[in-house]
């Protein structure tokens, strides 16, 4: 039996639900797949490095089409939040930015995601983390 959450008037959503990756040693310029999803709410993807100085890439491709990747230069131990913003034409936005707080946005409905991490610099050996919450339907 799945489990829902109720919301306002009959509508049901799935609880919510996160995938991470904890990459220890990350080699430089190799993607790693954080998650690759079907029929899902997604809500956000946050990112870190446990080493300073690196430069971090996140790609996402949303049912079937590869989304420019989301660069950030890293602080050690600096959570980061990809924004992904839906625009009136129906096209993806990919904004990466530094967060106090980990915050749900509105979830965005997407048939498929799939969520990739690399640093393309060498600065140091800290682990590589990322986590993608989202309802799964």
């Amino acid at each position: 039996m799945s489990q829902y959450v109720r919301t306002s008037g009959s509508s049901k959503v799935p609880p919510l639900t996160s995938v991470k990756l904890n990459q220890a040693g990350p080699v430089q310029n190799t993607w790693y797949t954080v998650c690759n999803l079907t029929d899902i709410l997604f809500n956000c993807v946050a990112f870190q490095i446990l080493a300073t100085g690196e430069t971090l890439e996140v790609r996402l491709t949303i049912e079937g089409i590869a989304l420019g990747v989301g660069t950030q230069v890293a602080v050690a131990g600096t959570t980061y939040q990809l924004d992904v913003l839906l625009g009136t034409d129906g096209t993806y936005w990919v904004t990466p930015n530094a967060i106090v707080a980990l915050g749900l946005r509105n979830p965005l409905y997407m048939r498929s995601l799939k969520v990739e991490i690399r640093k393309t610099t060498a600065a140091g050996a800290g682990n590589l983390q990322c986590a993608v919450s989202y309802n799964q339907y």
